[in-house]
């Protein structure tokens, strides 16, 4: 009898570590939504510290990853501190259907702990338009100068001698061999010299260099030239945290330059500076009307370009009428990575007499 308790004691000391709670979980806000809603997974590590690595995030094949936060609660109990760490990521469904979301690893102390997947109900909806999505983009080779450091960061733009007013594309890429502790912070350049709007989602994808694997996250800017002559974009830094006895790390890119050509000559008399691929429409409110009454003559200026930035059409004399200006609306999105839209103008139209009038063509 005295054999049998203690080898069921040893049992029992043996089985509790794979009983205990699992210092590491992940959950999702909702398990069912719609196409084009969000949700947010949220990974927890209790008890972390100094040896808790940040979650390794698998291939999130059916979701677009849009946002990252992180937030760290630290508690001090009979002496004893204790550190939960909170990491949270906004998804968005790319299909309906059953999803799943793969388990995640997170190392603690030197022993790795992996999450239950999660599985997640997507009803068929409206998926994101492609102003809201960002065309997928291949992977760029891995630059010469990356030769297995840990981290490692570049820039660079699609064309380094555009037109005055042509878009460029200036891309950041950050590569990462090991996982972070916490998020980087990423300052970008000024743009000096051009007119400038960046892109809200991130491109992702991973690259082998060195013998190391590495992800990559890039950044796009989409820039448009105001100033002729050779232009330098400043170098983008990221800043990496620390930990308590390491302070931060950061990185730099080199600086790009641009050498922006003007434009050709010989321009239409009119042209004022709209660069780009547009088409010109116009329409009145009604076709009839009364002496002193108003209508509303509708300009609509669609393509791709600087749409949100485009010039004021050229309103041509009316004699006996009287014109008054409205605030220009603009709906712009970026399209196969150009940015394209359209820029409606709004006039009202009083005419001082009667009679038949044609309003001249606007350009």
């Amino acid at each position: 009898m005295r054999r049998f308790v203690l080898l069921l004691l040893l049992i029992l000391l043996t089985a509790a570590p794979v009983n205990a709670q699992s210092p590491v979980t992940a959950e999702v806000d909702r398990d069912r939504l719609s196409l084009g809603e969000f949700l947010t997974l949220t990974v927890t590590v209790r008890d972390a510290g100094l040896g808790a690595s940040a979650p390794d995030l698998p291939p999130l094949d059916d979701f677009d990853m849009v946002g990252f936060s992180t937030s760290t609660q630290v508690s001090v109990v009979n002496g004893r501190m204790s550190v939960e760490a909170a990491y949270l990521y906004r998804l968005r469904p790319l299909r309906s259907g059953e999803l799943t979301i793969p388990p995640i690893q997170v190392t603690l102390k030197g022993q790795t702990y992996t999450t239950d997947p999660i599985t997640v109900q997507v009803e068929g909806g409206n998926a994101p338009s492609a102003g809201e999505t960002p065309t997928p983009q291949e992977a760029a080779p891995a630059p010469d100068t990356l030769a297995g450091q840990d981290f490692f960061v570049e820039a660079e733009v699609d064309n380094s001698t555009p037109y005055l007013g042509q878009q460029v594309v200036y891309t950041f890429r950050f590569y990462q061999a090991v996982n972070l502790l916490s998020q980087p912070r990423y300052n970008g350049p000024s743009f000096t010299g051009f007119w400038n709007r960046p892109q809200p989602d991130q491109n992702r994808y991973t690259t082998r260099a060195a013998g190391r694997t590495y992800r990559v996250t890039e950044l796009r800017t989409l820039l448009f030239p105001t100033v002729a002559g050779e232009q330098t974009i400043e170098p983008a830094t990221l800043t990496i945290p620390g930990g308590f006895f390491s302070p931060d790390q950061i990185l730099r890119t080199q600086p790009v330059i641009v050498r922006v050509r003007p434009l050709p000559p010989d321009a239409p008399a009119d042209f004022n500076g709209a660069v780009g691929q547009f088409t010109i429409a116009a329409e009145t409110d009604r076709t009839q009307g009364k002496v002193n009454e108003p209508l509303t003559l509708r300009v609509t200026l669609s393509g791709t370009g600087n749409i949100e930035n485009l010039p004021d059409p050229v309103w041509p004399e009316l004699p006996g009428w009287r014109a008054f200006e409205s605030k220009a609306t603009t709906n712009a999105g970026v399209q196969n990575g150009r940015l394209a839209g359209h820029r409606t103008y709004e006039r009202l139209m009083v005419p001082g007499e009667a009679g038949d009038f044609t309003l001249p063509p606007i350009s």
